[in-house]
């Protein structure tokens, strides 16, 4: 479980694809990745200015077994 971090990981230079890649390498058969987040375009969202990365239902949970 990620509660409110994900929105804070720097996108550039591939930073949030290397932690999404190192969350599904350890992640075991089955298992879910989830992640609690404001809403890419909601208020809240935009009230932190240290929030660089706007998701929205089609990362918030996903499962190993879609990528394998």
């Amino acid at each position: 479980v990620s509660n409110h971090v994900v929105e804070h990981i720097n996108p550039s230079h591939g930073i949030f694809i290397n932690f999404m890649n190192e969350a599904w390498r350890i992640l075991k058969p089955g298992g879910e990745f989830i992640i609690g987040c404001p809403y890419a375009t909601s208020v809240g969202m935009f009230r932190d200015p240290t929030h660089c990365n706007f998701l929205n239902e089609h990362i918030n949970r996903l499962s190993y077994s879609q990528y394998q």
